[in-house]
């Protein structure tokens, strides 16, 4: 009597506990091998089916036992005697698949005899697949985006994939350019316009309140005009009384008409006259000296206004103040505090004592809200 044939053991690792039988004896000689199923193909095409038969069951009753892993042992495999669809690669040509490995699938005894070993478990590790009758995936790999799969023809040899090309380096930006370059000096008509546009204390215009901003082509004659004519708008003609002589003086003659201004005017000539001579006389190079063309500048200015009508000069600021009896005309420069520019400050504070004998006229040769010099009439 044969030996019973052991127990079968769990093995750890495969599976969830799966149970593999340990061998029994050896066969005897004269037992028959059992005849193996026929295997099943149904359809054709690239769908084709092959049906593995499963070993034989111990009874009548009970489920079909199913491989390690919990697969069916009906699996799709590709036929190569099914007839191929269109989408067959170009001839001379293959498409090149990475092959599917799969995980060992063991089966369970099914219903051995104790004197026969049990049948050997069917080996299912799936076999690559070099040949393979597909129509071409236009589909990227995800594993490279942006890669197609393409039919290798027959004889090329594949290709290692090309190097990324590494990406173009930036360009550092240039330096900024320095900020330290000197600026161009503010002129006066531009330092004027932006003390104006900054004054925001002056009222708007009424019976109480008048001005005139000269700007670029004002004069004095424009502001009588405007004068007479804000004074009609608001029903006041004829309330502040205007002599509107003086502008039609020369300014040499308003000058002389003035007895505390013409000697002031003589003296700044003379002062400017004598300055330029003593500079000349002691700097052999002066004509090449900054401070002498300076002189000289102040020369013309004096000569310039000297002439022409008083009527033509353009005023900065001209404020009336009818109802407290005022008027006050502010001279802008940036040349606070230089002789001549004082003295023209002077000049047109006289010219509105002469025009609003009525009126208390005063002058301000302003620099800015920290310089500013107030006068009266000479």
């Amino acid at each position: 009597m044969a030996p019973p044939a052991p127990k079968p053991r769990r093995r750890i690792g495969f599976g969830a506990g799966e149970i593999i039988p340990e061998p029994g004896p050896s066969p005897s000689p004269t037992a028959a091998a059992a005849p193996s199923p026929p295997r099943i193909q149904t359809g054709g095409g690239p769908k084709a089916m092959v049906i593995e038969p499963s070993a034989p069951r111990m009874s009548g009753s009970g489920p079909e036992p199913v491989r390690a892993g919990g697969r069916s042992s009906i699996e799709p495999r590709a036929s190569a005697s099914s007839s191929e669809g269109a989408g067959r690669p170009a001839a001379g040509g293959v498409e090149v698949v990475e092959p599917q490995v799969s995980k060992p699938q063991v089966t369970e005894p099914a219903g051995a005899k104790p004197s026969e070993p049990a049948a050997a478990p069917e080996a299912t590790a799936a076999q690559p697949e070099a040949v393979k009758s597909q129509t071409p995936d236009a589909t990227p790999d995800p594993a490279t985006p942006g890669s197609k799969r393409r039919i290798i023809g027959a004889g090329e040899a594949l290709a290692e994939p090309a190097p990324a090309k590494p990406a173009a380096a930036k360009a550092k930006p240039s330096p900024s350019e320095p900020t330290n370059k000197p600026r161009r000096p503010q002129t006066g008509d531009e330092f004027e316009a932006a003390e104006l546009l900054s004054d925001t204390s002056r009222p708007p215009k009424s019976n109480s309140y008048f001005d005139y901003q000269g700007g670029k082509n004002g004069s004095f004659y424009q502001f009588a005009k405007q004068f007479k004519a804000h004074l009609d708008a608001f029903g006041m003609k004829g309330s502040v009384p205007m002599n509107e002589a003086p502008l039609k003086m020369t300014t040499g003659e308003f000058i002389n008409s003035r007895p505390n201004l013409k000697p002031r005017w003589m003296a700044l000539m003379e002062e400017v006259s004598a300055d330029l001579q003593a500079y000349r006389k002691n700097n052999p190079n002066y004509s090449k000296s900054d401070y002498y063309r300076e002189l000289e500048a102040q020369l013309q200015e004096l000569s310039s206004f000297g002439k022409g009508k008083v009527g033509t000069k353009r005023p900065d600021l001209v404020e009336i103040f009818p109802g407290s009896g005022q008027v006050e005309v502010t001279d802008i420069t940036l040349k606070f505090g230089d002789r001549f520019h004082a003295f023209k400050t002077q000049f047109y504070t006289d010219l509105m004592d002469a025009m609003f004998p009525a009126l208390k006229a005063s002058g301000n040769e302003y620099g800015g809200p920290l310089k500013q010099r107030l006068m009266g009439p000479t």
